[in-house]
């Protein structure tokens, strides 16, 4: 059932993705310190400075939620390096769907996460283009696009692997990726580079070594497992109580009171 939902909606998106209006970005105020920068719609030529000037408009650091079908693929490169430069979080919205060439702006920020009940769909990047063009200029445009988007991998610390994944689906089928493949692939994780350094921090404020503090990581997912602690609340009849107990749990581990 569902890869017939997930066919359904790939040509959905593959549809949706010869669009030319661009992407809908807007601002999403939270408090007076966070605000929220929304990209959804098709991705199309002009967006990426769309984003720079909303982005720069802000005077606190913005957080990004995605929900976007695709559009223009070297658009949404210049969009991913964009956020990376920033240092962005990227989440995809609740419920929400990026697919296509909106994978390449989760790629792009360094800080990435995929929220429940929403998709992230990837298939074999295609130009908008209808224009009647001879075999040998679509021969070398395609090998010019491939090679962007491998060194776009390439500097989002991003295996071949996946690009590969994406090549053997053709754009009318799209893949649905699930839970395993997102942690596989890194897309519901923080960058690496940028973990040592958020990592490296960390160990300083704590006065510990790097060696400590992956010791200390380790031990959260027994220590903080609530079905290790009974004095620990149900998640599923109180959920704040419980995301309290772990935040508390995660740093006594992280400090070494536990």
């Amino acid at each position: 059932m569902r890869a017939i939902a997930s066919k359904i909606l790939a040509l959905a998106v593959s549809v949706g993705y010869c669009a030319a209006e661009a992407a809908s970005i807007d601002v999403e105020p939270i408090s007076s310190k966070a605000v929220l920068i929304n990209i959804s719609g098709s991705i199309a030529a002009g967006d990426s400075d769309r984003l720079k000037e909303t982005w720069e408009s802000q005077k606190n650091h913005p957080s990004i939620y995605l929900d976007s079908r695709g559009g223009d693929v070297d658009e949404a490169l210049r969009m991913g390096r964009f956020l990376r430069a920033k240092r962005a979080m990227a989440t995809v919205s609740p419920g929400g769907t990026c697919a296509s060439a909106c994978v390449f702006l989760l790629m792009g920020a360094p800080f990435r996460a995929v929220t429940a009940y929403s998709q992230v769909i990837i298939h074999r990047p295609y130009t908008t283009s209808t224009e009647d063009l001879p075999d040998e200029v679509r021969e070398k445009n395609y090998r010019e696009r491939t090679a962007r988007i491998r060194s776009f991998l390439d500097e989002m610390h991003f295996s071949q692997d996946l690009f590969h994944e994406m090549e053997s689906t053709p754009p009318e089928q799209g893949h649905l990726l699930s839970e395993a493949e997102l942690t596989r692939w890194g897309l519901n994780a923080t960058d690496p580079v940028f973990q040592e350094s958020v990592d490296a921090k960390t160990a300083r404020r704590l006065g510990v070594t790097m060696e400590e503090l992956v010791k200390r990581h380790a031990r959260i997912e027994s220590v903080c497992n609530s079905a290790n602690d009974s004095s620990a609340p149900n998640i599923s009849t109180d959920l704040d109580a419980y995301g309290k107990w772990y935040s508390k749990c995660y740093s006594d581990v992280e400090h070494g009171i536990r």
